[in-house]
């Protein structure tokens, strides 16, 4: 989460946050007083727990296309999960153990992962319908991090934010900016032009994932931001 005396970003996970944050840190001007609240309120922070000034201020915040950044999500976790790699930013308090794959997160999401096929997409599938991750439990399913992006959106977000387009991430940025900053041209170009090292231009093959039944659950989830 980043604020200034201009506005509020709002990180959710997934929508090339970490790319967006570097880039503003390095090239927005010092009189905004731009400053990085992960330490006090994590990456992903929610609006509602700053301060009442800041809620003053503009907020925006980007949202993704559910059908890719649920594959996404899921990805990342079960890629960090077989490599035993640390991501505590991401997964809580602790992280995976280097020394191999644990989660500490009351969500639990080992026994969702462990023990699933190698392929990705099929990977996919057994832990949605069958251990219940993400999209909501279902019948026998093993405690999981059922949730979806529209309760992600309203669990850091709040009334008024402005809500902007991932898949747009660059332009919707310097279109944001003009409308509540002063002018900066250098940190559009900025925005404009670096590379993304966090923003993965290639999307999943979302198609591959999902069957109907799936289809009509995301529809079903996130009626709200299809809207």
């Amino acid at each position: 989460m980043l604020v200034c005396d201009h506005f509020v970003y709002i990180h959710l996970r997934k929508t090339g946050g970490l790319w967006l944050r570097s880039v503003m840190l390095e090239h927005a001007p010092a009189a905004w007083q731009l400053r990085d609240l992960t330490a006090s309120h994590g990456r992903h922070g929610a609006w509602d727990a700053l301060p009442v000034t800041e809620k003053q201020k503009p907020a925006v915040c980007f949202v993704r296309n559910p059908f890719t950044w649920y594959v996404s999500l899921f990805t990342m976790a079960l890629r960090d999960y077989r490599s035993g790699s640390r991501h505590s930013d991401a997964y809580g308090p602790g992280g995976w153990h280097v020394g191999g794959p644990r989660y500490t997160e009351e969500a639990q999401w080992a026994p969702v992962l462990e023990d699933l096929p190698e392929d990705p997409r099929t990977a996919f599938q057994v832990a949605v319908k069958e251990r219940g991750a993400l999209l909501g439990p279902t019948v026998g399913s093993v405690a999981a991090p059922a949730f979806c992006l529209s309760d992600e959106v309203r669990r850091q977000c709040g009334l008024g934010v402005d809500f902007r387009r991932y898949e747009a991430l660059r332009d919707e940025t310097v279109a944001f900016l003009r409308q509540v900053a002063p002018p900066c041209p250098a940190l559009e170009r900025a925005v404009l032009s670096c590379a993304p090292d966090h923003v993965r231009q290639r999307e999943h093959a979302t198609a591959d994932y999902y069957d109907a039944a799936l289809v009509a659950r995301v529809l079903e989830h996130d009626a709200d931001i299809f809207e």
